[in-house]
């Protein structure tokens, strides 16, 4: 679990629902240090601030501190995209690592020479692993825009990292299965009729996180 730190709110980091768009956004609007740094730095061509990942300077906590946003994508769509990211072609083989952790061989990575188990890849995780009792939660990319304000964001809205790949097509019992695997996440995706609803909906083996620890507040030492 990781979620960025903004000034009043923890939002949940959840891979194909935004998370790269709003780790620009929380850098553009709260981290004026590190936003020179990102204005002022050389790119190759053809990249630049708002087209390259900056999730990796963004800063985040492992348990939320302070009340929680969540932006959660329909799970289908989330998975297809997913797949997508990570150059899966095969739909069986990627829900059967999944369901079992079986490796992908690499022949089935387009391309790509690793193998891999996704039971474990944060990609395919359930969205609602990141939600609490008190969340408020907004659809993506529905309600980035409701969000964003009650986030306190600045800035246009640029959507980056969105899978530019073919995505498959699924069959019905592929999507049987998948509906069963994200079983949770399609309850709560549907609950979220308006957005900034709080459902109290959490991960059938949510546990509470551990009290926050003290920590330097950058946000205050940037402003």
């Amino acid at each position: 679990m990781a979620y960025y730190i903004t000034p009043n709110y923890s939002v949940s980091l959840i891979p194909k629902s935004g998370c790269s768009t709003i780790a620009r956004l929380v850098l553009k609007s709260f981290y004026p240090d590190k936003e020179n740094l990102i204005q002022t730095g050389a790119y190759p061509e053809g990249k630049g601030p708002d087209n390259t990942l900056w999730q990796a300077i963004t800063p985040r906590e492992r348990y939320p501190s302070k009340p929680v946003i969540s932006f959660i994508r329909e799970p289908i769509e989330r998975f297809l995209s997913a797949m997508s990211q990570e150059n899966l072609i095969d739909v069986d083989l990627t829900i059967d690592s999944i369901i079992n952790s079986t490796p992908i061989p690499p022949q089935n990575l387009n391309g790509k020479r690793k193998e891999r188990v996704l039971s474990k890849n944060p990609h395919f995780s359930l969205q609602i692993k990141q939600v609490t009792p008190t969340a408020k939660l907004y659809k993506f990319p529905d309600h980035l825009t409701e969000g964003s304000a009650e986030i306190g964001f600045i800035g246009d809205l640029v959507h980056i990292n969105s899978a530019s790949r073919p995505k498959p097509s699924l069959t019905q019992n592929q999507i049987n299965i998948l509906n069963e695997i994200y079983a949770e996440d399609i309850l709560l995706y549907n609950s979220i009729v308006l957005p900034g609803i709080v459902t109290g909906q959490v991960w059938s083996q949510y546990s509470p996180p551990p009290p926050p620890e003290p920590v330097d507040d950058e946000i205050l030492s940037d402003s």
